[in-house]
């Protein structure tokens, strides 16, 4: 699973995303273990999902595969997505820039 031609940023991105999965995760659960009528909100199930999901766009980077770069590319789409609707400038330049770096390196995902 190592990978001596994985860039540096891309690293970063893939740990990044371990970690906002894992807490988007714990979050989901511990909403729905504290309150369980949470969930008639659906946001811990969202959570839960969210953050599968960007655990697994996490290795899917770390490994350079095509499925993690979409994967990536999805999440920070959806997160831009979020951010204009909340009016989030932080949560716009975050994603935005991810997008902007894993679109630049994309045709390292190609080479595996």
């Amino acid at each position: 699973m190592w990978n001596d031609d994985r860039p540096l940023g891309v690293s970063l991105v893939s740990i990044l995303s371990w970690l906002h999965g894992g807490w988007a995760l714990v979050m989901g659960v511990l909403s729905i273990v504290l309150n369980p009528l949470s969930i008639l909100s659906m946001t811990p199930i969202v959570a839960i999902v969210s953050g599968l999901t960007y655990i697994v766009a996490g290795f899917g980077l770390w490994a350079m595969q095509s499925w993690g770069w979409r994967t990536a590319i999805f999440l920070n789409i959806f997160g831009l997505i979020l951010g204009f609707i909340s009016f989030s400038i932080p949560w716009l330049i975050v994603h935005g820039l991810v997008l902007a770096y894993l679109f630049s390196v994309r045709q390292a995902f190609d080479q595996h």
